[in-house]
């Protein structure tokens, strides 16, 4: 219990030497790191107070200290590399490229892409809640195979269209808001239940007003309870909670729900447990993420769970047989690849990262591409702490391949295609 609270006093004096600039990419970890791993320990504790818990305070206060060790090489490593990286620069002309003109056509774009998408994973799937609530989690996998590039056109069109909206009309902040939750529920029920993807969008409009400094800390508080309120609610829904019969099981049950979907820091007690010598360690099941590039239709046999960190931890130490996996955190990952040292050389990575993400948020004030790049970045940083770096570099690749192929398509639409209408217009 103390190693937990000198952890979230340490991290509340980072935030705060940070002048609470929530926006920055080391606040921003800071506060995913305190949200998966000091709170969810108190989310533990909560269900040990309603039902026994699988891990007890005595085994978690064991491995505290790491998570406290792990933090403070982030924080000393990643101020020595910002004034390395500091002195990136990226040349002006880019704003030639990919101007301001071109972010607003761009909204077009993106938002008909994520149409698309939505079209034809319901043209294909349905309505996947509907059949999750009455078929299970496994008919969610099963919709989802074969569904990759439409999850890409669902996820990227979306996000994107909500991203370049904040940036070209910053000031109808509230109104982007309502129609990220609009996005966000319809998204929840097409796709099964999916709460990543649809607070994602409500995520990159609270990031927007930090980034703008349309929040107060009252309204950041105010949103930040909200948006728990919204994961206890979906849920409640996903996981079809029966209200009518309230005990500290049903109680217990939900906590441990919200726990593993949003702290999963038994994810990391479960796998140090498992995980001991060197024989243990599964340094190659990070390469294991490239698999995801591999399109089902070549791969007609991929499996549904792929040997990555967190399918490994699913099937080979929890032995769990759904069609699911479960998130393994951030130190879980690390721990599974080396240990003790595999964190430490694993933070270290995390600290040039947080470097790089900050060298681009400081550009981002000036050139309207960058901000676009930032924002959409930020929006993958929580998937980080849950999920371990290598997922993180996975999906950065993944976007710059697909955002490079959506600017291409706005750059077209603007250069040809618009082109065309107005000298047609003209023509008439």
């Amino acid at each position: 219990m103390l190693s937990i609270i000198l952890l979230s006093l340490i991290i509340l004096l980072a935030i705060h030497f940070n002048d609470y600039k929530i926006d920055k990419p080391f606040v921003l970890f800071s506060i995913f790191y305190f949200m998966v791993y000091p709170f969810g320990y108190f989310l533990i504790f909560l269900i040990n107070i309603f039902e026994p818990y699988k891990l007890t305070n005595d085994l978690i206060d064991f491995y505290t200290p790491t998570m406290l060790y792990a933090y403070l090489i982030v924080a000393l490593c990643s101020s020595s590399f910002n004034f390395l990286i500091s002195k990136i620069k990226v040349p002006q002309e880019i704003d030639k490229l990919v101007s301001f003109k071109t972010i607003v056509l761009s909204r077009k774009v993106f938002l008909i892409i994520g149409l698309i998408g939505l079209i034809l994973f319901i043209s294909k799937n349905g309505i996947v809640l509907l059949k999750v609530m009455s078929g299970g989690y496994s008919e969610k996998n099963y919709a989802n195979a074969g569904s990759g590039v439409y999850n890409i056109l669902i996820s990227y069109g979306f996000n994107l269209y909500i991203v370049s909206r904040l940036i070209h009309k910053p000031s109808q902040f509230y109104s982007t808001a309502i129609i990220a939750l609009i996005i966000g529920t319809v998204l929840f029920f097409v796709m099964g239940g999916g709460r990543a993807s649809s607070l994602m969008l409500i995520a990159a409009v609270l990031l927007a007003g930090f980034y703008y400094g349309h929040l107060s800390l009252k309204v950041i508080f105010l949103a930040s309870v909200t948006f728990f309120l919204l994961i206890i609610i979906m849920t409640i829904v996903r996981y079809q909670v029966d209200l009518t019969n309230i005990d500290d099981r049903l109680i217990a049950s939900v906590i441990y729900k919200i726990q593993g979907s949003f702290s999963p820091i038994d994810s990391f007690i479960i796998i140090a447990n498992n995980v001991s010598t060197a024989s243990d360690f599964q340094p190659n099941v990070m390469f294991n993420n490239a698999y995801y590039f591999v399109p089902r239709v070549l791969w007609e046999d991929k499996p549904l769970i792929l040997e990555n960190a967190a399918g490994y931890y699913t099937k080979q130490i929890l032995h769990y047989g759904s069609d699911v996996t479960i998130s393994p955190s951030l130190l879980g990952e690390l721990f599974l690849y080396g240990g003790h040292w595999g964190i430490c050389i694993g933070m270290v990575v995390v600290s040039v990262i947080i470097s790089l993400f900050t060298s681009i948020y400081s550009i981002s004030k000036n050139i309207v591409f960058m901000r676009l790049i930032y924002f959409m970045i930020m929006l993958n940083f929580f998937g980080m702490m849950r999920e371990g770096v290598a997922l993180l570099i996975r999906d950065l690749v993944f976007f710059a391949i697909v955002f490079s192929f959506f600017i291409f398509i706005a750059l077209l639409y603007r250069q040809v295609i618009l082109r065309h209408l107005i000298n047609l217009r003209s023509n008439l």
